[in-house]
């Protein structure tokens, strides 16, 4: 008779009777169970302490780092203060006869009696104060981006003007302080609740600490300024950002034809168009890593089959502006 069809009684009670092995079957996977148990608790101790010696290792590598950082902010310091110093003792005894006649970057802006007739000139070909937030403020990603530890430290806004990028770092509550020449824009700025200074860069950045700065940035300000002056407010710029920092320099793009040889002479005070591969190996000759990005298409990307056309039509009206993002490496 199959088990099937033995009587209900029949078969519980075999069942019943097998009990032991069903017991016994349980309790060596219930053994077993519990070796694995024991295994992964072991595992899991392993790990933990694994991970106490890792964790112990990256904090030790962080204080290393920190060290490092230290070291070289110091060794950045010095190689300045070096710098400065031989400066002093090349140039000639003051005259203080003659401080009437001393400028600073030997440029327009040096002469502020026409500090009204500038603050007029970029109302009237700059654009609007909102216009001007508005481009200025593609760049702001790159500020709110930056790590905690940085935004603890201000941004400096190299040539400030009426404070654009100033009010626009204000909203996204980012520290921010401007520097200007140019005494009215300094007022403008002031009188609408902006921190800015009436000070020459290279002086301002001179008087600030080492890596005491998140980043520094200045819009249309390098084609205002001497080459060798230029290399030294850079030179200022890699000292006093912070390691993980950046400087950012937005100026007109000469590879626009229409830039190059029209717009970029309407501002009497433009010295010369700066390349954009020239701008950026300037800044790191100084220890920077820079990136440029083209920005501000003057017309829209001309889609043609004729060769050569797209590529004319590119050099004439292509962008009209392009920035250089310098970043000061973490040290690794």
């Amino acid at each position: 008779m199959s088990a099937k069809r033995k009587p209900y009684p029949i078969r519980i009670l075999s069942h019943i009777a097998r009990l032991p092995d069903y017991v016994s079957i349980h309790r060596s996977l219930l053994d077993l169970h519990s070796q694995e148990i024991d295994s992964a608790k072991t595992l899991i101790h392993k790990l933990e302490k694994e991970n106490a010696k890792l964790t112990e290792d990256f904090e030790n590598t962080k204080k290393a780092l920190h060290h490092f950082q230290n070291i070289d902010d110091k060794v950045t310091d010095l190689q300045y203060r070096l710098t400065q110093l031989s400066k002093k003792k090349a140039l000639p005894q003051k005259d203080d006869t003659n401080d009437s006649l001393k400028t600073i970057n030997n440029t327009v802006a040096d002469d502020h009696s026409f500090d009204l007739f500038y603050k007029k000139f970029e109302d009237r070909f700059r654009g609007s104060e909102e216009l001007i937030q508005a481009r200025v403020a593609e760049h702001l990603p790159l500020f709110t981006s930056l790590s905690h530890a940085l935004k603890k430290k201000p941004v400096l806004d190299i040539g400030c003007g009426r404070g654009e990028f100033l009010a626009v770092l204000n909203k996204a509550k980012i520290k921010a302080i401007g520097v200007d020449m140019n005494e009215d824009m300094v007022k403008r700025a002031n009188d609408i609740g902006l921190v800015a200074i009436q000070d020459d860069a290279l002086s301002y950045l001179s008087k600030q600490k080492t890596s005491s700065l998140a980043a520094v940035s200045g819009f249309h300000i390098v084609e205002h300024i001497p080459f060798e002056s230029l290399m030294e407010i850079f030179a200022e710029c890699y000292r006093v950002v912070a390691h993980g920092g950046f400087a950012l320099f937005e100026t007109p793009n000469p590879r626009s034809l229409n830039v190059g040889a029209n717009t970029f002479y309407t501002d009497p005070s433009h010295i010369k168009p700066i390349p954009p591969s020239l701008l950026a190996f300037m800044l790191e000759y100084v220890g920077f890593e820079p990136e440029i990005i083209e920005l501000h298409r003057t017309e829209p990307e001309l889609h043609s089959d004729i060769p050569g056309l797209k590529l004319v039509h590119d050099s004439v009206f292509g962008y009209a502006d392009y920035a250089v993002i310098a970043r000061r490496a973490t040290l690794s």
